[in-house]
């Protein structure tokens, strides 16, 4: 399949997902007779999953097939510090966000449901934007 495919397929999945996060923290799940643990195991394994099998995977392809010669391990290494610093950033971010416009702390989690809506919110930025960074084979 072609990359552009997978990482939207990935993408889109992640994004369907997004219910079950409402879900839980609505309690429904519990009024629904579903214990948090099931509902927190299948989520967390089908999304890690599916980000590994369609995100990740796809794009370490992409950055072997356009990597120089001699210089791969170099631009592994680069490619992997930017990954790792993208999920301390997006923290840093969301922390941001909380602190500054939602406002929820460890003894008043009323509005959790925003920070989850901006979080599915900014799911949809790179999937707009895929088009125009990743490469197609047409």
């Amino acid at each position: 399949m072609e990359l552009i495919t997978l990482i939207t397929f990935g993408s889109l999945l992640t994004y369907a997902l997004a219910p079950i996060d409402y879900i839980m923290i609505s309690r429904k799940n519990v009024e629904w007779g579903v214990p948090d643990t099931y509902l927190m195991v299948f989520d967390e394994a089908l999304s890690d999953i599916s980000s590994q099998a369609f995100i990740f995977l796809p794009m370490t392809n992409l950055y072997a097939k356009i990597t120089p010669p001699k210089i791969e391990a170099t631009c592994f290494a680069f490619l992997a510090s930017a990954s790792n610093f993208s999920g301390i950033g997006g923290t840093w971010l969301g922390s941001w966000v909380n602190t500054r416009f939602v406002g929820v702390t460890k003894d008043n989690l009323d509005d959790y449901w925003k920070l989850l809506t901006i979080t599915y919110v900014c799911t949809l930025i790179p999937i707009m934007c895929r088009f125009w960074l990743i490469p197609s084979n047409k």
